[in-house]
């Protein structure tokens, strides 16, 4: 039994598996919510991304916008001399710069956010690229800024002939006009402003603002588009660790589920089973504290049939003598008349002589001294090797039952049974019945026709003593 608890120390024990199982899925439930927040994250970072992509693609818009309206309006004023189309000038003036600066402070946020994020975000050639955005866009302005120049000094020769103050507009920027310029006639001022703005070099400038703003746009996309190719192969990642974790939480929970069943649940019901039957219960299945409750079990019914054994025997043994008693005879003839094989049987029926006597003389100590002595000469005689065939029926009454004897057996015995008797200095009267086949014989019959045969001995021995 030491030896079988020794392996069973070997195996997994239920608190072993559990906790650690638990513990894992307790750490994999934080991961999960953990790489959640990465998911969120990486999920408005796509959305600012994209947020800010479409947001500059309008303010590049509007930066275009303004710059045409500007060359457009300060034709329209040098042309027609409109006062409103000089305001229009300046508003798209002032559009033009808002707009700039909103792209500046754009792909500025831009660049803090990658600084923020740096190694979860975007590699350095895409920093390099938003670089180049800014680079473009600011000779896009300078561009438009000296484009501005001109328009300025032309519209300053065309506010004089039409009688417009400078200073009424404080966004007028009076540029410095060519020597002799205040000589020249009206139209003559008016025909040079327009000269101004119909200039090659003037118009080629347009083209370089365009360019320039087209190349700032697609450097911004093109940033825009690697980071969301970044983020998304990113938020691809996060969400397969997200379905490793959940198949890994399945997996685990089954794994437990299915040891739980094999190694308690099935063995549990097993062992009630046995255990409602008085069976012992199997020590080889189950976690370690199933099979060391087994083992506790088994050595207790161990103990509790040793104790019923005992009892039993108790029952069935006479205590004086310690032959079998007349249950333990009852039994005894019941397992003779069941059992398959034939025999021939002898049974012996025997009264101690003188024992009321020796009771009412020499007191109940002698008496049972001599039924002892009595049960030791009968069972030496009549006994077989388990002595389990030699009763004590009551009182002075002895039954004895022998098997595959012949009558010149059952004579030999009986003369050693009288040899004996003078031995231990008893007097016992004895008769039997014989029959050559069990079967064809009750038991219970020849007994009493041991008994009666006792008997005729009996009153024959006493008339002989008289």
């Amino acid at each position: 039994m030491d030896d079988a608890r020794t392996v069973h120390t070997k195996v997994i024990s239920a608190k072993r598996m559990i906790i650690p199982s638990v513990l894992a899925i307790v750490i994999m439930h934080l991961l999960i919510v953990f790489n959640t927040f990465r998911i969120n994250e990486m999920g408005n970072m796509i959305a600012e991304a994209t947020q800010r992509n479409f947001r500059f693609g309008n303010m590049a818009n509007g930066f275009s916008q303004a710059t045409d309206a500007l060359t457009n309006t300060a034709m329209a004023y040098v042309n027609g001399g409109e006062e409103a189309q000089l305001g229009a000038y300046f508003d798209a003036a002032g559009q033009m710069q808002g707009s700039y600066g909103a792209m500046l402070e754009l792909i500025a946020e831009q660049e803090k956010a990658d600084e923020n994020r740096l190694g979860t975000l975007l590699p350095h050639a895409q920093a390099g690229e938003q670089k180049s955005a800014r680079s473009f866009l600011e000779d896009s302005y300078e561009a438009v800024m000296e484009r501005r120049e001109t328009e300025m000094t032309a519209l300053t020769m065309a506010v004089e002939p039409r009688g417009v103050k400078p200073e009424s507009y404080p966004q007028f920027e009076v540029e410095e006009l060519p020597a002799g310029w205040d000589k020249l006639p009206q139209e003559a001022k008016l025909a040079e402003a327009r000269g101004l703005l119909q200039d090659s070099a003037y118009q080629s400038k347009r083209g370089d603002v365009q360019r320039n703003l087209s190349i700032a746009i697609s450097a911004v996309n093109d940033a825009t588009a690697a980071k969301l190719r970044q983020y998304t192969n990113q938020l691809a990642d996060y969400r397969l660790i997200q379905w490793i974790l959940m198949g890994a939480i399945i997996i685990t929970m089954l794994v437990m589920i299915a040891l739980l069943f094999a190694w308690l649940i099935n063995p549990l019901e097993r062992s009630v089973e046995l255990v409602q039957h008085g069976v012992p219960l199997s020590t080889k299945h189950g976690f370690s504290e199933l099979r060391r409750l087994a083992n506790s079990y088994d050595d207790l019914l161990i103990h509790r049939n040793k104790l019923e054994q005992n009892l039993r025997e108790m029952g069935l043994t006479d205590a004086l003598t310690g032959l079998p008693n007349r249950l333990a005879y009852q039994e005894y003839l019941k397992g003779l008349e069941e059992r398959p094989e034939d025999s021939a049987v002898t049974v012996y029926s025997m009264d101690v002589n003188g024992l009321k006597g020796t009771n009412d003389s020499r007191g109940h100590l002698c008496g049972d001294i001599l039924l002892r002595d009595s049960a030791a000469c009968i069972l030496k005689i009549f006994g077989d090797k388990t002595g389990k065939n030699v009763f004590r029926i009551g009182g002075d009454e002895f039954a004895a039952i022998c098997l595959g004897q012949s009558e010149a057996d059952i004579a030999r015995m009986l003369e050693s049974f009288r040899e004996e008797q003078a031995h231990y200095s008893i007097s016992i009267s004895v008769g039997y019945a014989y029959a050559k086949s069990l079967k064809d014989e009750k038991l219970q019959k020849l007994f009493n026709q041991a008994d009666q045969d006792m008997y005729s001995n009996k009153t024959a021995s006493k008339k002989n003593r008289v």
